[in-house]
């Protein structure tokens, strides 16, 4: 590849935009390579290829196949060395596999475990990558930091959700007691408990948007769940049971015979060695009905937690939502980041001095409405006020 220029193209087929050209090309001969996805849907993440020191020998691209997304699949992700060292590792196994085509045929007892093995493993990894269930291993300081964040939006989440509940609640009880809506007969219709009742209701959504609703198959989700879970453990265990057996199998072929299986043989030797043989044959085909199924397990027990996930309700995925969660995160990790630069002692005693004054540091709305007039009179921009102080 003398050089090489990228152009990308939507979905429907029209040119989007080119890069420039990188390289030197000095024949006139050009090639337009088209590269792409099993899907529309799938997204250009990398490159990979080979070179040498004065040419690019291959190029490919590193596609990245979205089979379920879900509102934190952006929040967490690994570093870029631990996704290329994934990716290595795949594509180590795929050329292990490839090697296997082109080695001698196995005869020995040794070679034909270490053969076996290296096909369950590559099979196993192919699997894996098919499914995109790549194990990335964290550390212990990245599991508490991560934990840390998520179990941080949650109280975050709890507290936006109950100061809309406060607020809903004030606005219903102000319209029970508005005596504008006492005494003016053109408002009287707004006092009645349905109408308040549904205001509050639809203030409350607005204030905590994209709130998950009660599940209302609970109980069959929770069954099919548990039902899923214990089918997907009992195919660990068909799977561990199969392992034991094949490992026996392996090393009772290792153990030499009792009788003679070269050379002269007698009736007695050929019938020994007819039953051993035999018996190796069924725990082999023991070991593969267990791991038949125990696939068919793990598949059972995936379908039905699946179904399970879908009964329950889900959180928006729409932009507002995303923007919400965002903030969170990066409010939960300044938050970390001060903690570590203060210390955590600084924000508890904060905390704490505003629970135990709490009547003191928190306005109702009257004080609030007076303390806006007061700053309206000393010529207060509005601008410059906290906007909760309006609400």
């Amino acid at each position: 590849i003398e050089s090489i220029q990228f152009e990308t193209f939507a979905p429907d087929g029209t040119s989007m935009r080119k890069s420039p050209i990188y390289g030197t090309p000095f024949s006139p001969n050009t090639r337009s390579v088209t590269l792409g996805g099993r899907k529309k849907t799938d997204i250009l993440v990398g490159f990979l290829g080979s070179v040498q020191n004065s040419r690019l020998m291959s190029l490919g691209l590193v596609m990245r196949s979205v089979s379920f997304r879900s509102i934190f699949s952006n929040c967490w992700t690994p570093s870029s060395e631990k996704a290329r060292a994934v990716i290595d590792h795949h594509w180590d196994m795929r050329k292990e596999a490839a090697k296997l085509r082109h080695m001698p045929r196995a005869r020995t007892t040794e070679e034909k475990e270490e053969r076996r093995q290296l096909e369950e493993k590559v099979k196993e990894a192919e699997a894996e990558a098919l499914e995109g269930n790549w194990n990335l291993e964290r550390s212990k300081e990245e599991d508490e930091v991560q934990v840390g964040e998520f179990v941080a939006i949650l109280r975050m989440r709890q507290v936006d959700v109950g100061w809309a509940l406060d607020r809903a609640e004030a606005l219903a009880r102000r319209m029970w007691n508005s005596k504008v809506l006492q005494f003016n007969w053109s408002l009287m219709n707004l006092r009645k408990i349905g109408v308040i009742m549904g205001l509050a209701q639809w203030y409350f959504e607005s204030l905590a948007h994209c709130l998950v609703p009660e599940p209302k198959h609970r109980a069959e989700a929770e069954a099919l769940l548990f039902d899923g879970s214990m089918l997907i453990q009992e195919a660990h265990k068909l799977k561990r049971k199969a392992n034991v057996l094949r490992k026996q199998a392996i090393a009772d072929e290792a153990k030499p015979r009792t009788w003679r299986t070269t050379g002269i043989r007698t009736p007695k030797d050929r019938e020994l060695e007819a039953n051993y043989q035999a018996n190796l044959a069924n725990i082999h085909e023991e070991v593969r009905a267990l791991k038949v199924e125990g696939d068919e397990c793990n598949a059972e027990g995936s379908k039905m937690v699946q179904q399970a996930k879908d009964l329950l309700p889900k959180i928006s995925s729409n932009l507002a939502a995303h923007q919400y969660y965002a903030s969170r995160l990066e409010l939960a990790r300044t938050q970390a980041q001060m903690e570590e630069e203060f210390g955590r002692s600084f924000f508890k005693q904060t905390l704490e001095s505003v629970q135990g004054h709490k009547s003191q540091t928190i306005l109702s709305q009257e004080q609030a409405e007076k303390l806006i007039t007061s700053l309206y009179d000393r010529g207060v921009d509005r601008s410059d006020i906290p906007l909760k102080l309006y609400h």
